[in-house]
This record gives structure tokens, C-alpha cells and sequence, in this order.
């Protein structure tokens, strides 16, 4: 079986990573697909996100490398559930050298999420070009995407966005505006993908591009000197959707 291995990196903190590691790895457990989400953060957000969760939501599975048993191997406690099908890795900030490797290793594709602003802008640009060296970026082993995230109406940094895209060649593939809910969720290990009585008709738009691009990996959702991610017809805003239904 063919496990889809994503992982969310880059070096400069405050991207939201786990927000959207987490969110992803409940889009994927709640579409019935056996998900395992690997927390590679001693900060350990995806942890303690993982640990608030109900068991009465879609089930996943944690691996907590930084808090990993001294009597048990390190690659048996890492080894991945029997069956799993879909492998969400957080990464933390600063993210280089071994274990920027580990990460690539473990991956098919890299998701980079960057705030709109100058200064996480520029830190991107310099992070993907040193991403774009490695071995398994070079060969096309490993794609590479990007989500803007906490995209707000007043983002004056944009363009600035969109031109470092273009000159690395990347797809925008998500436009994830500012939203309390994401946090709110949080706060009780859930996801904007839960069916929960949370309000999530926006935040899940804002989603379907992704989706569809990890679900069909041959399409080019948007090209990079674009203004704007690809957005969903509008009859699609509420629904509760699935893997199912944009395959």
C-alpha cells in the first residue's frame, strides 16, 4: 500500500504549521483514511493538540518523537502503524542539516506555509532557496508547494508573496485567510474537518484547493504570477466534504 507522507516545514517560526498539521491530519482521518501524525517539535503543539483530542472524533495516531522510550529502538517506536495510509510530519522551526534530511527521507511532498508579511517573506525566500539544493527537490523525489496562511484583507505583502513564488517555480496551492475558529478548535483537538457545531463554512473553502491538489497530483491548481489561490464554486462552502468528493 502506498502511504501519501506530507510534512509542513519552514525555518521561520510562527508559519502555522501545526495548526495546519493538525487540520490536515483531520481532513484525512475523517475521510476513513488510517492517519498517523508525527510530531518532530519539542515544543510539541501537534502533542498536545493530539491529547485534548475526544475519542468520539476520527481516530489518529501519534508519534511523538521527542518524547520517544530510552528501552525501545528509536525506529521501532517510529515505525508507522500496519495499514496506515497517510503521514502528516510537523516540523519545528529552524528546521536544517539532519534533520531537514530525516524530514526529506520520511516525505513525497513538502507543504510551506508563509504568513504575508515582509519579514516572513523574505525569510521563505531564503529558506526555499536552500530547499531547492537538496538532492530529492532537484530530482523531483520530493514537490514542494506553498499555503499562504492567516491571509488577512489588509495583506499589503502579497505581491511580494507571489513574486518569490514565481521566481521558484512553486504553485500557491491553498489561501488560508485569518480565522478565531482555527484556535478555537484547537483548544479541544478538533479540526475545521470534524463535524462539530463549530462554524467552519469559510475555513473550509479555503481548503479545497489543497485538497484537490493532494487528491490529484498531476493538476497545477493555480500558476504562480496569479493574484489569488484557485476558490471552489460557491455551492461548495458549507458542505462537509471528503476526499470522496473531489476525486
Amino acid at each position: 500500500m502506498t502511504i501519501q507522507r506530507i510534512a509542513l516545514v519552514n525555518a521561520k517560526g510562527g508559519s502555522g504549521k501545526s495548526t495546519i498539521a493538525t487540520n490536515l491530519s483531520v481532513f484525512f482521518s475523517s475521510a476513513r483514511r488510517r492517519t498517523v501524525l508525527m510530531d518532530f517539535d519539542p515544543q510539541g503543539s501537534s502533542s498536545h493538540w493530539h491529547a485534548q483530542r475526544s475519542p468520539q472524533y476520527s481516530p489518529i495516531h501519534l508519534i511523538n518523537t521527542s518524547h520517544l522510550q530510552s528501552r525501545q529502538t528509536r525506529a521501532f517506536q517510529m515505525a508507522l502503524p500496519p495499514g496506515s495510509e497517510c503521514l502528516v510530519i510537523d516540523t519545528p522551526a529552524g528546521i536544517q542539516g539532519g534533520l531537514l534530511q530525516s524530514i526529506l527521507d520520511r516525505s513525497d511532498t513538502l507543504l510551506v506555509p508563509v504568513v504575508p508579511s515582509p519579514i516572513d517573506v523574505r525569510a521563505t525566500a531564503a529558506f526555499l532557496t536552500q530547499l531547492g539544493k537538496e538532492p530529492a527537490i532537484r530530482r523531483g523525489r520530493v514537490r514542494v508547494a506553498v499555503i499562504a496562511n492567516r491571509v488577512s484583507p489588509d495583506c499589503r505583502a502579497y505581491p511580494a508573496l507571489l513574486e518569490m513564488l514565481k521566481e521558484h517555480g512553486l504553485p500557491l496551492v491553498a489561501e488560508l485567510h485569518e480565522s478565531r475558529t482555527y484556535q478555537e478548535a484547537a483548544e479541544t483537538g478538533l479540526g475545521i474537518h470534524d463535524d462539530s457545531a463549530l462554524s467552519v463554512a469559510r475555513e473550509r473553502q479555503d481548503w479545497l484547493g489543497l485538497a484537490r491538489w493532494l487528491a490529484l497530483p498531476d493538476e497545477t491548481p493555480i500558476t504562480p504570477a496569479g493574484s489569488h489561490a484557485v476558490k471552489p464554486p460557491d455551492q461548495d462552502a458549507g458542505r462537509p466534504w471528503r476526499l470522496a468528493n473531489i476525486r
